[in-house]
């Protein structure tokens, strides 16, 4: 299953976070899995962090760099077989 995403943004900090992914997706088989890590991408920076993560926040300086607007974002949770799956979300700076 995908992890449910969000963003909280104070000024120059934004931190993304995410549930972690413990099943598969309704309507697939009930079995069990194991993640490995998830993937943070906010074009061009990318992150890939242990299982045992659950948040990031972005580089101060990569978010300055950043134009006003909204920017979207992608958590992909990796599962140890090599499958993985992916959630968007998005966040706004002024």
């Amino acid at each position: 299953d995908g992890p449910a995403v969000s963003a909280e943004v104070s000024g120059d900090t934004v931190i993304i976070r995410w549930d972690s992914v413990t099943g598969t997706p309704e309507g697939f088989p009930n079995r069990a899995i194991t993640i490995v890590g998830y993937q943070v991408l906010v074009d061009p920076f990318q992150v890939t962090l242990p299982a045992t993560n659950n948040e990031v926040t972005l580089p101060r300086e990569f978010v300055q760099s950043l134009a006003s607007g909204d920017h979207p974002f992608e958590v992909l949770a990796i599962e140890a077989g090599g499958n993985q799956t992916i959630t968007e979300g998005s966040f706004a700076t002024h």
